[in-house]
Order: structure tokens, then sequence, then C-alpha cells
């Protein structure tokens, strides 16, 4: 199997992936923003908010304005640093055409 074979999506992983798409659409078109730090995806109304600056103290703090957050390491980014993929046991054995 070639790399892409193995990291391409299954069925019900595109299902979910779309609806997560399908989410950041309707949020963003009703108003909503997002906020990340690091691994930390925060989310705020943008009708009132109108923009979060890291290093500034601003009117509040965005770690303590009580916004919804999800924490999911996959959501932090390494800036314009190379990223390696790292397979399984099994995902390098079915690379190495060993499986």
């Amino acid at each position: 199997m070639t790399a892409e074979e193995l990291i391409e999506l299954t069925p019900a992983q595109l299902k979910a992936w779309r609806k997560i798409k399908l989410g950041v659409k309707e949020f963003e078109r009703a108003g909503g923003k997002f906020y990340t730090c690091l691994s930390v995806m925060g989310a705020y109304n943008g009708e009132y908010v109108q923009e979060i600056l890291p290093g500034e103290d601003g009117d509040c703090h965005a770690d303590e304005s009580g916004m919804p957050t999800i924490d999911n390491p996959g959501f932090c980014s390494y800036a314009d640093d190379r990223a390696g993929v790292l397979f399984t046991a099994k995902g390098k054995a079915l690379l190495e055409g060993d499986a």
C-alpha cells in the first residue's frame, strides 16, 4: 500500500470530517469565530468580540473568558516546520508490503 492509501479516511471518518467542515461553515455564518492556542480550539461570539490578540491584556483574558473549548493534540500546529508521518507497526508492514 502507499502512504496515501494508509492515510485515506474510511467512509465513517470521511462522513464525520464532512460534518466538521459543515459545522465550521455554519458556525462562521452564524457570526461565530474561532480562537486557537496550541491544542485548544475556542469559540466566541464575533458580534461582540473584535479579535483576540496573543500577548495582550485586552478587556479580559481569553483563558478566563468562559468560551467553550475543545482540546485535541491534533489541533496543535508546528507553523512552517515539516511534519513526518509515523505509521503504526501494522501500517509500516502494509507500506513495506510485508502484510
